[in-house]
């Protein structure tokens, strides 16, 4: 039966299906589940968030007062038997005076992952060529695969941090040569997530020009774009858009000013033609009003961005701090509030295992198909504390038996990660020992 029914999908529904990309959340389990799980599992009482790249510090205040004051009106209820209004101008024309366009070049819908997928869907056709740096966000390639597109990759080093640097421009320009006419879309996001590191305007208008010359889109994903910002404006890519047609912009609420629970991004191009586009697959009603509503209201505090931008940098360097004393750690330099973290001597999986077994949830990061590192997002100060006594208390026990090993097998030492024990059957035998001490 299963067979006779998935032969009625079309073929692009069956790519979705069976798609490989990784993702970070499974979407036909709801979260809760997954929480409840995982306490089951390891017997917790608490559960530590470092997954989803959430602001800890939360929204403005001023939209818990309008809330309160809101719920207690007839809007309110208004807002919930009547449809929405297909955009929102006053919230379009913030943005564009926010960004130095016009409010014509804001299309609002249900986050920028929505976007995302109306761009893929929008652009790719079968056998389209899009080119991603690795690693990036997942659902450029997911969104873009779904739609019969193929990936060409740019690495992103280690060595370098996983930034951006004049040899990955040297191999896009290769590719793009390459691969036109077959080349349709190039994905980045600025800043990177997961990596945390921020391509200069410099750089990204060379992309955006090179592109242009070859008649290929860019979309450059702003997502953590907030923590780029600084006290005296915006530093985004849509200083770019009226130069170039081929060039969109996304942001969202979700990040930077503590919104995700709204789902509200935006997409900002000066190209008729792509507003045309992209809007022609978009749903109508797209944005509940209430969401519309809270998103011009945090635009009218900025300070508030820019005092969590600052508790979050002061966060980071602390965390940074104290995981570079752990000598088995490899944290990777972040500007955003999201970085990569592994350990050298164990996987990902098994440190993920070790974390999951203290409550701490993060999310994977695949380079090129295997699971290389964990992201973690950094929360309270509270929070963060016992992620880094965790990780303190993880390192110990990894040199513990490093030591105990090479103690025992002096020549030759133990070079390879598949020669050290699974480091969960570590950390049980270290337990047993402690406890029949």
């Amino acid at each position: 039966m299963l067979n006779k029914i998935h032969r009625r999908f079309n073929f692009r529904t069956r790519m979705a299906i069976w798609e490989k990309v990784k993702a970070y959340v499974d979407r036909l389990k709801p979260k809760s589940d997954s929480l409840s799980e995982l306490k089951d599992k390891y017997e917790l009482e608490k559960l530590y968030r470092f997954d989803l790249g959430e602001n800890a510090e939360g929204f403005t205040p001023i939209i818990k007062e309008y809330l309160s004051e809101y719920l207690q009106t007839s809007d309110y209820y208004k807002s919930l038997n009547e449809y929405p209004e297909t955009t929102d101008r006053e919230l379009c024309e913030k943005i564009g005076k926010k960004f130095g366009i016009e409010a014509k070049n804001v299309l609002i819908g249900t986050g920028s992952e929505l976007f995302i997928d109306l761009i893929s869907r929008a652009l790719i056709e079968d056998n389209d060529f899009h080119i991603t740096p690795s690693p990036t966000f997942f659902l450029f390639d997911e969104c873009s695969s779904r739609c019969g597109g193929r990936l060409s990759i740019l690495p992103l080093e280690q060595k370098n941090d996983y930034n951006w640097d004049k040899n990955l421009y040297t191999i896009l320009e290769s590719d793009i040569k390459t691969l036109i006419p077959k080349l349709k879309l190039i994905w980045l996001a600025n800043p990177n997530n997961p990596t945390g590191q921020i391509m200069d305007l410099e750089t990204i208008e060379s992309i955006v020009k090179l592109a242009d010359d070859h008649h290929v889109f860019v979309v450059v994903d702003e997502a953590y774009g907030e923590y780029m910002d600084t006290n005296q404006g915006v530093v985004s890519a849509a200083s770019l858009l009226k130069k170039y047609q081929n060039l969109i912009v996304l942001r969202t609420f979700s990040k930077g000013y503590g919104l995700a629970g709204i789902r509200l991004g935006y997409l900002m191009t000066c190209s008729e033609m792509i507003l045309r586009a992209i809007s022609a697959h978009q749903n109508n009603f797209a944005v509940p009003q209430l969401s519309m509503q809270i998103a011009s209201i945090a635009l009218d505090d900025e300070e508030y961005v820019a005092k969590t931008r600052k508790l979050t940098a002061e966060r980071m360097k602390t965390i940074k701090k104290k995981l570079n004393r752990l000598t088995s750690f490899l944290m990777i330099p972040s500007s955003t509030n999201v970085f990569m973290l592994k350990n050298k001597l164990i996987t990902a999986k098994e440190l993920n295992e070790a974390f999951e077994s203290k409550g701490i949830m993060a999310s994977p990061v695949f380079i090129e198909e295997k699971l290389e590192f964990l992201r973690i997002t950094v929360r309270n100060e509270e929070d963060n504390e016992y992620f880094c006594k965790a990780c303190a208390e993880i390192d110990g026990q990894i040199n513990s038996m490093v030591l105990k090993t090479n103690n025992t097998k002096p020549n030759p030492p133990i070079e390879k990660e598949e020669d050290l024990l699974n480091f969960l059957e570590i950390m049980r035998i270290l337990e047993e020992k402690e406890c029949n001490a």
